[in-house]
């Protein structure tokens, strides 16, 4: 049989996916052009005042975002942190952003007003911090920059996503008082976010202030300021990466969980343990949103990522130990993240699915290496994997790529203070609404060539690949991990099946399989019509005969990679890999139905006589794709029950053993009768 995959379609798929990337590219010139000639003031093109990226859609439709909110997101819109079960602003911002992300809206919505409901309930625009299940109100009221940071970009995000100004209403009066309250000057470091409102000043610290780096989220300062246009944006952004390498100076890797710049030094703080683990891991996350210009930082957090390790060592700054190993895949997607900035190493295979049994920590810090990659360093992405994670990519984020290149504006005037009654807040019209009205010139014109630009390619694309139509969605969220199979499926999946509940579950083994030849899993099943009278006529011996000669007949007649099951005494189940398309599978069925035929030749003259099912593309489970395999056959072949059979006249002519055995049952019943 020829291979599933021929050598031609490989290249066809190949030339469609060059195609659409050429029709992006040339379109992004059109921009690049645009912006040389376009008026107003515009985002600082230095380091450290970087275009904002536009996280909205990178992840519209991925089966990663679905898998995550169906661990971590209750409906209420709580994100819950599985290890201690609180929810935390920190959790509920990296939820919207991930909502925004995935495109998201009513997930977005849900986890905003649940945020909005119960932690915001100080005094000023900041968040508290942390949420008790069991009291069902907050346990501390203070708030972690952290969770405020993360909350208003996700609200930056979500107005320029939806064209929604409420919520740059919403996120500017965080960032308003995140600038107000939480930035401070510092005689050595310049200016300096602090970890929250109270505690960690030079009031409060002996070595103070103290400060968290995993707090310098830098793929957001730009957001922010857009909301609320300070200077003090891009002083925040210089003075974290001085901290970074002035902690990186030494022989030693010092960077720690907590830091303390008291005196003109910067040290592990005095009051914390000097650790470096869970909080820190994300500082090269962070960094990484801007690999090219951060590659040398990053290549000195060697000692975070050791070569081979199985998670995140917590390591004791003052003693050199490692106290523990965090596992979890979702660290090991950090160190593949930091490879791939340093030196461009491909991701390796487990990066593109969460891990199994990860925690909401872990994994959520897989899903921002996911997303860091798809933006900014895709070239060490393998492509059919990138696919997966951005099913709908190409056309959504085009919008995406066109701002990305284009300059940024912001308002030429600052944030007003918040406003006293709701009604005035409802009519402000946010910094990034603002802009949007303000801006004239080329870019009104190439954003709709942009859009034609992207539609063309779009269908040169579609036109030259023959991706099958399941494709067209994405991967099942059950296929949450990638089968241990090489590409071409050497063992059969289906082998060593007992029972209904095993053949479900290797059917989710076949399809993860057959996802490495963007192909899914099928099932052809057969109830045989004439089972019941065959017992009664024949026997059981008979009639199992009959049912095993089918069974050997299907058997040779599929591929290596398929498997011919008699689930019960009258059903059979053909399981297939590989399979591209319905039309594939309905030519699939008419072979089969043939090979029954030779077995059996009054079964019928239908081109097909099975309930032929592919494995669904979305929300998909071998216990459902048997299901419908089972619902198609009975709609096209109804089936008498086995007692009508039994009822059946006999034939003219019936064998002699079948007369004994009546006469046999009869002579039983006046017996048991006297």
């Amino acid at each position: 049989m020829l291979n599933p995959v021929s050598a031609s379609g490989a290249f066809e798929v190949t030339l469609g996916i060059k195609t659409a990337r050429a029709w992006r590219i040339a379109a992004c010139l059109v921009v690049l052009l645009g912006a040389a000639n376009s008026n107003g003031p515009a985002f600082a093109q230095e380091a450290h005042e970087r275009p904002a990226l536009r996280v909205g859609e990178v992840l519209a439709g991925s089966p990663a975002w679905a898998e995550w909110s169906r661990r971590y997101l209750r409906p209420s819109g709580r994100v819950v942190d599985t290890g201690t079960n609180v929810s935390h602003s920190e959790g509920q911002g990296y939820g919207m952003l991930l909502a925004v992300a995935a495109g998201d809206r009513r997930a977005f919505n849900r986890i905003w007003g649940w945020t909005r409901d119960n932690l915001a309930v100080r005094t000023d625009n900041l968040l508290a911090w942390r949420w008790d299940p069991m009291a069902r109100r907050t346990a501390d009221n203070n708030n972690a920059t952290d969770g405020d940071i993360l909350v208003a970009w996700a609200l930056a995000e979500a107005a320029d996503l939806w064209n929604d100004a409420d919520y740059a209403t919403a996120g500017g009066r965080i960032a308003t008082d995140i600038a107000r309250f939480l930035i401070v000057d510092t005689a050595g470091a310049g200016s300096v976010l602090l970890p929250a409102r109270f505690g960690f000043a030079s009031s409060d610290q002996p070595d103070g202030p103290v400060v968290n780096l995993s707090y310098w989220i830098f793929p957001a300062f730009a957001r922010l300021n857009q909301l609320a246009p300070d200077p003090a944006w891009a002083r925040v952004v210089d003075s974290g990466l001085a901290i970074v390498d002035a902690l990186q100076a030494g022989k030693t890797d010092n960077v720690s969980n907590w830091t303390g710049l008291g005196d003109r030094q910067v040290a592990p703080a005095r009051r914390f343990p000097a650790v470096r683990g869970y909080d820190a891991a994300r500082i090269p996350l962070y960094l990484a949103f801007f690999p090219r210009d951060n590659a040398d930082r990053l290549a000195r957090f060697a000692r975070m990522f050791p070569p081979g390790a199985k998670g995140l060592p917590i390591a004791n700054l003052r003693t050199g130990d490692i106290e523990e190993m965090a596992t979890g895949r979702g660290y090991r997607a950090l160190a593949a993240l930091r490879a791939c900035a340093v030196a461009g190493q491909p991701m390796p295979r487990d990066f593109y699915w969460l891990g199994e049994h990860d925690a909401y920590y872990p994994a959520t810090l897989h899903m921002f290496a996911l997303i860091a990659a798809l933006m900014t360093r895709a070239d060490c992405m393998d492509p059919v994997e990138a696919r997966h994670l951005q099913p709908r990519g190409p056309v959504l984020r085009f919008a995406g790529d066109l701002s990305r290149f284009g300059p940024v504006r912001v308002a030429s005037q600052p944030l007003p203070a918040p406003a006293a009654t709701p009604a005035a807040a409802h009519e402000r019209v946010s910094p990034i609404e603002a802009d949007n009205v303000g801006s004239h010139g080329l870019f009104n014109v190439a954003a709709p060539l942009g859009a034609a630009l992207a539609l063309a390619g779009f269908l040169a694309a579609s036109r030259r690949s023959r991706t099958p139509a399941f494709l067209a969605d994405p991967t099942p969220p059950v296929l949450r991990e990638r089968s241990p199979a090489p590409r071409n499926l050497p063992e059969n999946p289906f082998h060593a099946t007992c029972g209904e509940r095993a053949l479900e579950q290797r059917l989710d083994i076949a399809a993860k399989a057959s996802w490495e030849w963007q192909r899914t899993a099928a099932v052809a099943y057969l109830r045989l019509a004439n089972y019941g009278d065959m017992v009664v006529a024949d026997g059981v011996a008979a009639a199992h005969q009959m049912a095993a000669n089918v069974v050997a007949k299907l058997a040779g007649c599929v591929r290596k990679s398929d498997h011919v099951t008699l689930l019960a005494q009258n059903e059979i189940v053909v399981c297939l890999s590989l399979i591209a398309d319905e039309v594939d599978l309905y030519s699939v069925g008419r072979r089969l139905t043939a090979a029954v035929r030779s077995v059996d030749p009054g079964i019928g003259d239908e081109e097909n006589i099975f309930g032929l099912a592919l494995y669904p593309a979305s929300d998909g489970s071998g216990a459902l794709c048997l299901a419908e395999a089972r619902g198609v056959f009975e709609a096209l072949h109804p089936i008498r029950p086995v007692e009508a059979a039994v009822e059946k006249p006999a034939p003219a002519k019936r064998p002699a053993y079948a007369k004994t055995a009546r006469r046999t049952k009869a002579k039983t019943k006046a017996e048991i009768s006297t």
